[in-house]
């Protein structure tokens, strides 16, 4: 959530920024946020789950983790419902409303990190350059090495058919 009256010129969808840009605005974000709340999902329960119910838990957590709680949420397309509180889904919301583009800037870098560490520990993926994204290389590396704890296995396993 981000403060009443904070300002952010120059604020756009994270898609709409280059990596460095959105690490810029990540900083800027936090420091005029009132709440940051993350929702990480593991591999193996959105394989479980299915990936729209993943989608929707890890929605949840970084909602529940806000405080102070939210009184009303406007989330990027995805609403929920039966939540304490009501969520609106707005069609291109990182686009035309400010706190779901930072929203999607803080999402995003958070991802980016999560991906560098993994390369760290799995250099052979090139998580460092598709950042989780299923890109040709990336394809090509699960069929040559396999797949790990890290990959969702309902996904990726049809590069190994």
């Amino acid at each position: 959530m981000l403060r009443v009256g904070a300002r952010l010129p120059n604020l756009k969808d994270s898609k709409a920024l280059t990596r460095l840009q959105r690490e810029q605005f990540a900083k800027r974000i936090l420091a005029v946020a009132e709440s940051i709340g993350y929702g990480q999902v593991p591999p193996a329960a959105v394989d479980r789950l299915g990936v729209a119910s993943a989608n929707e838990l890890a929605f949840r957590l970084a909602l529940d983790a806000l405080r102070p709680r939210p009184d009303y949420v406007l989330a990027d397309y995805f609403s929920i419902t039966d939540y304490r509180c009501p969520v609106e889904g707005v069609l291109h919301g990182d686009i035309v409303i400010r706190s779901i583009a930072a929203a999607s800037i803080l999402a995003k870098v958070y991802r980016d990190k999560l991906m560098f560490t993994l390369a760290a520990t799995h250099p052979q993926y090139g998580f460092e350059s598709h950042v989780g994204y299923g890109t040709a290389a990336h394809e090509k590396a699960i069929r040559m090495h396999g797949l790990t704890k890290i990959h969702r296995q309902s996904f990726c396993k049809k590069f190994l058919t």
